[in-house]
């Protein structure tokens, strides 16, 4: 014998079905956003992973790079003494011995210059570029120069200090900003020797800005 449901029951069991699909539909909703989270945390470790190997590789290339940069410098640096020891002078000036990497301190600051020479009545201070820029005239001439100076004054004794900037090549006049000087007339005019490495690596001697069809 079947047994009819009371109205009232029939209301519970339609909510029960309501609320059951509900809980269905959040359940499926709680898993769909779970499987969203787990693939969003699934990139963003890929992404962390990739950066993190773009910065490895950016600082092995800046590393390579400055490692290049710094072994070409110290490669011209050796020319340049090798090219000044064989002429033992600079300038005019004898020179007894060289140096290379010469480091001094005055208490607060720290700096090395590529080469000294010294004889008995001179210091000479050579700064070594690849090429000769305004900048580099002007940050030689005007800071690096006088600190070497006021810290070597006390123990100079009176010896004569002299600036020297030696190059590969200078920049031109095309090559220098219109309201810049040609960095050869700017070291000459700060009172600076300039001498050239040249191709066979000898010395030149630049004494005076040169004209326009020797540039």
């Amino acid at each position: 014998m079947t047994v009819q449901k009371t109205e009232s029951e029939s209301r519970l069991d339609r909510v029960e079905k309501v609320l059951a699909a509900v809980a269905e539909d959040i359940r499926l909703l709680m898993e769909e956003r779970r499987k969203e989270a787990a693939a969003a945390a699934k990139r963003s470790k890929e992404v962390d992973k990739q950066l993190a190997e773009a910065g490895r590789i950016a600082a092995q290339t800046n590393k390579t790079v400055g490692n290049y940069t710094n072994g070409e410098g110290m490669m011209l640096e050796d020319e340049c003494l090798a090219a000044l020891r064989k002429v033992k002078s600079i300038g005019g000036i004898a020179i007894d011995e060289f140096f290379a990497g010469v480091r001094i301190a005055n208490g607060q600051a720290e700096c090395e210059y590529d080469i000294v020479g010294l004889n008995p009545a001179a210091t000479v201070v050579v700064e070594v570029k690849r090429a000769l820029r305004p900048e580099g005239v002007r940050d030689f001439a005007e800071r690096r120069l006088p600190q070497f100076k006021r810290v070597l004054k006390k123990y100079s004794r009176g010896k004569k200090i002299v600036g020297v900037m030696m190059f590969k090549r200078a920049l031109t006049r095309k090559e220098v900003p219109a309201d810049e000087e040609e960095p050869i007339a700017l070291a000459l005019r700060a009172g600076l020797i300039l001498l050239q490495l040249t191709a066979k690596n000898e010395i030149k001697q630049i004494t005076k800005p040169p004209a326009k069809g020797e540039r």
